[in-house]
Formats: C-alpha cells, sequence, structure tokens
C-alpha cells in the first residue's frame, strides 16, 4: 500500500498505537485514501495475530478530502463507519 502517514514507523509507536494510518491511492483533485491496517508488533495479542495472519488486511479505509474537510471530519467519520461495516 501507500507510506505510513501515523504514528511514525517505529517499534514502539508500532507497539503501542497497534494499528498505523496509511496514505492510500491518489484519487484525484487532491483528495486520497487513508487506510487502517495492524502492525505485526503490536502489544494487543488479537491485533498481532491479525497482522500476522495478513499485514496488508485493510480494517477501515476512506477518502480524504483536504480542499473541502480541512479538519478531516468527514474522514474520521467515514473510517468508523468502514471499521464498524468491515466487522460484521
Amino acid at each position: 500500500m501507500g507510506t505510513a502517514s501515523f504514528p511514525s514507523r517505529t517499534p514502539k509507536h508500532d507497539a503501542t498505537y497497534n494499528y498505523r494510518a496509511d496514505r492510500g491511492a491518489d484519487i484525484g483533485d487532491g483528495k486520497f485514501e487513508i487506510i487502517i491496517q495492524a502492525n505485526k508488533n503490536a502489544d494487543n495479542k488479537a491485533v498481532r495475530d491479525a497482522a500476522n495472519k495478513d499485514s496488508h488486511a485493510i480494517h477501515a479505509k476512506a477518502v480524504v478530502d483536504p480542499a473541502n474537510d480541512p479538519q478531516g471530519s468527514k474522514a474520521d467519520e467515514d473510517l468508523v463507519a468502514d471499521w464498524e461495516a468491515r466487522k460484521n
């Protein structure tokens, strides 16, 4: 996928935060995807096991539109909604 956007990629952050937000594909017009994935060395055993099974699995995805949503509120809402939808 893309590059880690948050947190910065360090063993300590990977373990502490359990998940990472990667910048995905550019959609156009300044929009881009943000993708939530599990870290292989997460402190949480269930998260770690999921990452070791498939570290590229997408746990949530949303489109970020900085021009129309500079604070990212819509992207946050969309990530939570997508997370919930993927759990089922």
